[in-house]
């Protein structure tokens, strides 16, 4: 995922999953809800976030808290207890809970891009969108350097967020616009 300190809109998405109104660190989900919305805000650029604050200015803070124009990076995966990212047969969906899938939503939705690579498109068909939690859908970015790719994977139908290929310039297909 990729993130620059700029302004982002208000866009949300369904809020994150509950059991019983509390969270697994103690904090009622509305007291993480609200930690949530001040980082979002933060993000904006509408409001300061502090250290110590809960566990979520905690967590998410640091990205939050970079001065205007820089930039970040972050590698987000899912891996077994067996530090595997997949399964024997293959299959990668699921390897984690619901909490690291609520935390890799919080980690697109403060990010302005979430890039993957072809294979990952042909394997998981993923949305790429923020669903677990309020926030803006980052730009998708799909790396598909031999344009192997068909239409019909959900990023390129999908318009809840834009999805930019990058492919080889020997590689476009007539239509397609060469940036």
């Amino acid at each position: 995922m990729i993130g620059g300190r700029q302004a982002k809109d208000d866009a949300g998405a369904a809020a994150p999953i509950e059991r019983d109104g509390m969270r697994g660190n103690g904090e009622t989900a509305t007291t993480e809800e609200a930690q949530w919305q001040a980082l979002l805000a933060h993000r904006r650029g509408r409001a300061p976030v502090r250290p110590g604050e809960g566990a979520l200015a905690d967590l998410y803070g640091p990205l939050c808290a970079l001065p205007a124009g820089e930039t970040f990076a972050v590698a987000h995966l899912a891996q077994s207890l067996d530090g595997r990212i997949a399964t024997a047969c293959g299959a990668s969906r699921w390897l984690s809970g619901d909490e690291d899938l609520v935390h890799t939503h919080r980690m697109r939705a403060l990010a302005d891009a979430v890039v993957v690579g072809a294979g990952t498109i042909r394997h998981d068909d993923p949305w790429l969108t923020v669903r677990r939690c309020s926030g803006q859908h980052p730009v998708r970015v799909v790396i598909d350097a031999d344009r192997r790719l068909s239409a019909g994977y959900r990023v390129f139908h999908d318009t809840t967020a834009p999805t930019l290929l990058l492919a080889a310039a020997d590689c476009a297909r007539d239509g397609e616009r060469l940036g």
